[in-house]
Formats: C-alpha cells, sequence, structure tokens
C-alpha cells in the first residue's frame, strides 16, 4: 500500500520530482508519470499476488519493488544536499527483501 501511495503523489504532485533538490538523480532517469506508474502497478500486483494467492505475480512484484525502492534509497543517499528520506527507503528496501526472502 505505500508503494502505491507513494506512486500516486509522485503522479498528482510532479512538482515533487521536478523542484525538490534530492530527487535531481531520479528526475534524470525517470519521468513523475512513468515511475508513479511503476510503484502502482507493482504495489496493486503485490495485493493481487496476495489475496489471489498467485507465486509467480508474488515473485515479480516484490522483486520489482525490491528494485524500484533500491534506487531511490541510492540516490537519496548519494544526492545533495544531505537528508534523511534515505532512511525511509532504506526501510522499504529492507521490507522488500523480507517479502522476498519468505516468498522465496
Amino acid at each position: 500500500m505505500t508503494s502505491i501511495l507513494f506512486g500516486a503523489q509522485l503522479i498528482l504532485y510532479p512538482h515533487i520530482l521536478q523542484t525538490y533538490k534530492i530527487y535531481t538523480l531520479i528526475r534524470e532517469l525517470f519521468d513523475n508519470t512513468a515511475i508513479g506508474l511503476a510503484f502502482i502497478i507493482l504495489g496493486l500486483l503485490k495485493i493481487i499476488g496476495i489475496i489471489i494467492n498467485n507465486r509467480a505475480i508474488k515473485y515479480v512484484s516484490i522483486r520489482g519493488l525490491l528494485f524500484l525502492w533500491l534506487v531511490f534509497f541510492i540516490a537519496f543517499l548519494i544526492s545533495p544536499p544531505p537528508n534523511t528520506v534515505w532512511v525511509y527507503s532504506l526501510a522499504m528496501v529492507m521490507l522488500a527483501t523480507g517479502s522476498a526472502y519468505k516468498e522465496g
């Protein structure tokens, strides 16, 4: 659910990605709508996979979310100015890693 809300925020408020300094690296790599949709689609797929207990859907969606959150974690960690947002992204990476390991 967090990934879906995060993606929705990026789509609804494009100025976040376009103007906040800590999003500099992300902005260079992705369009706000494309990355927002990726978070929403993968988040919805994860929920669907859990509801219908489909291992393949859960496998793909969890690993996709892990990749996206890892990209954001690294970008926030190395982007100026110093910030604490990378901690949130790291938490999401750790949660996704735990889910991926559990689904193994």
